[in-house]
């Protein structure tokens, strides 16, 4: 009797264990599949002609449990959406509150990120825009700087550059949740874009093959079944599925698979994450301040230095005044005009590379001053190289795009896209060569180490042009604010991927004597029209203007 109660305890032990185990196990499951699931999908089966192909979207492995390492999430993967920061319970503290102010004075203002409970956030990574507006007797606006104290506590510091009553308008973009998702995801994906090149030589009578390719190595394939394109020389990768039916030199034209693109974005991110980005949470307008009333006492603002290279930063790179944006980094003026852009333009040569915001530049300065442009051929149509002149002045401009990655839906002609550090070391410079650079647009889907290191071979080329001819300007602008009207372009391009960017462009290029920095971020930030990739005219005008500022230092 006793060994079959002894057996009948060790078998119902036996079955709790097994019980809990496979309680454990299943747990375990959902909880993978919850959180990883559209990790899986991402390896996605893509349609080429007829028939499937594998493509990776990650190198090295599918990202790890997310809800591992933060708190804001529940035992089974979910996100407490209790804990996420809300803007609408987020306080705004003035801290020394005088009522009236100076022009020229500082004004602080502290956030403390509250949760939707009330409760106080005690990690940073929110991403937060804050300015000043003034629509009383005059249209003006100023971006504020702020800082994140890592606690939950962020300081926002404005110069009150002009005298009236100011509001503060706090937006918060994204909360530190989202950003913990678009941050895994931009470091663990390394190739989030879909892009095809067609290979094809009529010589053989063949039909033209598309291959998938991508920026960075796809290590799932062998190297034997790649074409590789990259550039050491440039910093540059590219790398295509080879081929069937032709050799890796015959590749044509490549082009950018938008709806792919998207959906392959979009399964990366949970169900549950993309509620972070859903209307509810997205570039939220916060609480506006009181009116803050600024009087001018008549005190001389300091003399700012020339517009160049290695421009101390300063508390504010300027602010919007009827129309117009003043600089308070450098000496700028307002080339408003054709005569006044002439004048400055004049005898010399322009050259501009990089996305689709500088030829915007391009061809908004070929309209200001009425240049005769060459004839495009639809090879050139998207990418150039476009030229136009004024011979009556002797004014030369060129754009050309930079190299891959291109995310442009058209077919792109291959043999078309040049690098720009091989095209500054073809470039012959002097003191009346400007060349002026652009590259973030289409390199906020990539890596961040990929653009580091494209950077780095431009800073490398630009040593070399200004050790052959001294005399040259060299000019890299900044990022500018977008929309963030939809899931895909939050994840994949949302403006703190771009600010990320400008970080990376200041570290390589501060520094460096021989370039001048254009930074128009808070000129978009701050400005009156909408969020656009592409800002509003009036906005170019005044990009322009501060350009020219740089070219023609007063």
């Amino acid at each position: 009797m006793m060994m079959v109660a002894l057996w009948k305890a060790m078998r119902k032990r036996y079955l709790i264990l097994v019980l809990v185990s496979a309680t454990a196990l299943a747990t375990a499951i959902y909880i993978y599949l919850n959180v990883n699931l559209s990790k899986m999908v991402a390896w996605s089966l893509l349609i080429r002609a007829d028939r499937y192909f594998l493509v990776s979207t990650n190198q090295q492995q599918l990202p790890t449990l997310r809800h591992l390492t933060v708190p804001w999430r529940r035992w089974n993967g979910l996100i407490d959406y209790d804990l996420v920061t809300s803007a609408a319970q987020t306080k705004l503290i003035f801290p020394n509150f005088k009522g009236i102010y100076a022009k020229g004075d500082i004004l602080r203002m502290k956030i403390v990120a509250l949760d939707k409970r009330g409760r106080r956030k005690r990690y940073g990574g929110d991403f937060f825009r804050a300015k000043l507006v003034s629509k009383d007797s005059v249209n003006a606006s100023a971006a504020g700087k702020i800082t994140d104290h890592g606690d939950g506590t962020y300081t926002v510091l404005f110069v009150l550059a002009w005298a009236g009553t100011v509001q503060v308008h706090t937006q918060l973009v994204h909360p530190s949740e989202a950003i913990e998702v678009i941050k895994q995801i931009r470091d663990t994906v390394p190739n989030r874009r879909v892009f095809f090149c067609n290979f094809h030589d009529k010589r053989t009578g063949l039909a033209g093959e598309w291959t998938p390719c991508t920026g960075q190595r796809n290590t799932s394939l062998q190297r034997k079944m790649l074409c590789d394109f990259s550039k050491k020389s440039v910093n540059a990768t590219w790398h295509c599925e080879r081929p069937k039916h032709h050799p890796c030199n015959t590749i044509h034209v490549c082009k950018f698979d938008y709806n792919r693109t998207k959906r392959l974005v979009e399964s990366l991110v949970t169900r549950d994450e993309k509620r972070l980005f859903s209307r509810l949470l997205l570039k939220r307008d916060m609480r506006r301040s009181t009116h803050i009333r600024v009087v001018d006492r008549g005190i001389q603002p300091e003399v700012l230095p020339q517009c160049g290279p290695c421009l101390t930063p300063a508390q504010s790179e300027g602010f919007w005044f009827n129309g117009l944006w003043h600089s308070m980094s450098c000496r700028a003026r307002h080339f408003l005009r054709s005569g006044d852009v002439l004048q400055c333009l004049r005898n010399k040569t322009v050259f501009m590379q990089g996305d689709s915001t500088m030829r915007q530049w391009y061809f908004r300065l070929v309209d200001r001053i009425s240049a005769q442009s060459e004839e495009i051929t639809k090879s050139q149509e998207f990418i150039g190289p476009f030229a136009a002149a004024d011979n009556a002045s002797n004014v030369r401009l060129h754009f050309r795009f930079h190299g891959e990655p291109i995310q442009k839906k058209i077919n792109v002609s291959f043999a078309n896209i040049h690098y720009v550090a091989d095209e500054l070391d073809q470039l012959t410079g002097g003191p009346d060569v400007v060349v002026i650079l652009g590259l973030w647009a289409h390199f906020v889907a990539e890596p961040l180490v990929a653009f580091r290191s494209r950077l780095y071979a431009i800073s490398h080329a630009i040593k070399r042009l200004v050790h052959r001819s001294p005399a040259t300007k060299v000019i890299i602008r900044t990022s500018n604010t977008r929309r963030h009207d939809k899931l895909f372009i939050s994840v994949q391009a949302s403006d703190w991927l771009a600010q990320e960017l400008n970080v990376v462009i200041r570290d390589i290029f501060g520094k460096h004597d021989s370039v001048a920095i254009l930074d128009v971020w808070e000129m978009t930030l701050c400005q009156e029209y909408p969020d656009d990739a592409h800002p509003n005219v009036h906005v170019v005008d005044n990009e322009l203007s501060l350009l020219l500022s740089y070219i023609c230092p007063l």
